[in-house]
């Protein structure tokens, strides 16, 4: 029988958590990585079989264990905003994503999970993130038209604004978690555009969930569930509520900084497909918040 789940990008923020909230499904995982790529040490299961695709391919893994490989789920991505970053896009949104169906065509491995993206949704218009929206949409297409003329199941999950500890230093929350850990001034904009934020360890769940579902379905071809709480707040609120949780440190200064242009009013996520199947978010805005900060104080006492 089946029994091993193949994860790309498993040694990004969320591939972190989903390999560990498979792992503790008792699923055996191997996920896919790149030479450049660390595995972080909350992921150095012994029982993870860590694949380098750049030294052994990507078709060396299906050729070897195709038998075993039960689904994929797919987390890999790029978001290269840098001039003539478009081509890394194509290359890691599209091109590679498209390989690992052919090679899931080939070895007749049915079950393919693939990561979207809220900003894709028809309200973002994000002008900083066209290339990297545009790829994605590009894929899911693509995945749509195959899961149509082939086996293929394509379960296509839409996050919704992912928060935790331990995400790129880049992104929102991990720079505003940071400025109002250490204190100062934080330039914002005024923050009256809505997000729906969910916990990352609500999104790993939500990966296993579908994945479970799907295995013992006979439902064939594409299915999308937006991953999200279902609610939405102001970044204002948001950033308020984690600068409480992290002690008052920062002061923010909304209004500090313009919006971007073609930033959506809100965005939250339609639950209603991912809770048919049973899942539910499991943390409140406040205690992932005071994780959060559990794990920032704990990285200083490190």
């Amino acid at each position: 029988m089946k029994s091993k789940v193949l994860v790309t990008g498993g040694t990004g923020f969320v591939g972190r958590h989903v390999i560990k909230s498979l792992r503790a499904a008792g699923w055996s995982v191997i996920a896919t990585r790149r030479s450049r790529s660390l595995v972080n040490t909350n992921c150095a299961d012994k029982d993870i079989l860590w694949w380098n695709i750049e030294k052994l391919g990507l078709d060396s893994v299906f050729n070897e264990y195709h038998k075993e490989i039960i689904a994929i789920v797919h987390i890999a991505t790029a978001y290269d905003h840098q001039k003539g970053g478009e081509f890394k896009l194509f290359q890691t949104n599209l091109a590679l994503p498209m390989d690992i169906l052919n090679q899931a065509i080939l070895h007749k491995v049915e079950n393919f999970i693939n990561t979207d993206s809220f900003f894709n949704s028809s309200n973002a218009q994000y002008d900083y993130q066209q290339f990297y929206t545009l790829s994605k949409r590009h894929f899911v297409e693509w995945g749509k038209k195959i899961a149509e003329n082939t086996n293929i199941k394509f379960l296509n999950l839409v996050l919704h604004h992912v928060y935790g500890y331990g995400d790129s230093e880049n992104k929102f929350v991990s720079q505003l978690s940071r400025a109002c850990f250490k204190g100062g001034e934080v330039k914002m904009t005024e923050g009256s555009q809505k997000r729906d934020f969910v916990y990352v360890k609500d999104v790993a769940d939500a990966y296993l969930k579908v994945l479970e579902n799907t295995i013992f379905s006979n439902t064939k071809g594409f299915r999308s569930f937006d991953i999200g709480t279902g609610h939405s707040i102001s970044i204002k609120e948001f950033s308020e509520k984690l600068n409480s949780v992290f002690g008052n440190r920062a002061h923010l200064i909304f209004g500090g900084l313009p919006f971007r242009k073609g930033e959506p009013e809100e965005c939250k996520a339609d639950v209603s497909a991912i809770t048919s199947i049973g899942w539910r978010p499991k943390y409140s805005l406040e205690r992932g918040l005071q994780e959060m900060f559990k794990n920032f104080n704990e990285e200083l006492d490190l």
